[in-house]
């Protein structure tokens, strides 16, 4: 029988598998939408320095507090990790990454603000999205 130190660093591996599983598929799928959409404008593009203004909150440009609350509870309401990560994606498409940032941080949970962070990071894939 494997001792508790064992298991908890066995239950940790799986996380980060399943985390890391979760962002490459919706990567790969959202890529894949990307190459069928025309290109967004340059000017309209989400530079880094303003993503990460956006994920300190010194930089919010979304307008209707209530709309946010509302796209949140829908994230709440998925019960599973990709889809709720699925889910803010379409919101980035739909409302711009601002929106979409907002949104995660009203969530409740915060695992999913933070997987959906890293697959903004992944190879500057925030810079796909309007503003």
């Amino acid at each position: 029988m494997a001792n508790i130190p064992e298991k908890k660093q066995e239950i940790g591996k799986m996380a980060e598998q399943e985390r890391e599983r979760v962002i490459d598929d919706v990567y790969e799928k959202s890529l894949e939408t990307f190459k069928e959409q025309e290109p967004i404008l340059e000017k309209e593009r989400v530079t880094a320095e303003e993503l990460e203004k956006v994920r300190q909150g010194l930089l919010v440009q979304v307008a209707d507090e209530e709309e946010v609350k509302k796209e949140a509870k829908k994230i709440d309401a998925i019960d599973d990790l990709g889809g709720r990560i699925n889910k803010l994606v379409e919101v980035a498409k739909e409302q711009g990454i601002f929106f979409a940032v907002e949104v995660a941080k009203k969530s409740s949970d915060p695992y999913t603000l933070d997987v959906f962070h890293d697959l903004m990071a992944k190879d500057g894939f925030f810079q796909r999205f309007k503003r």
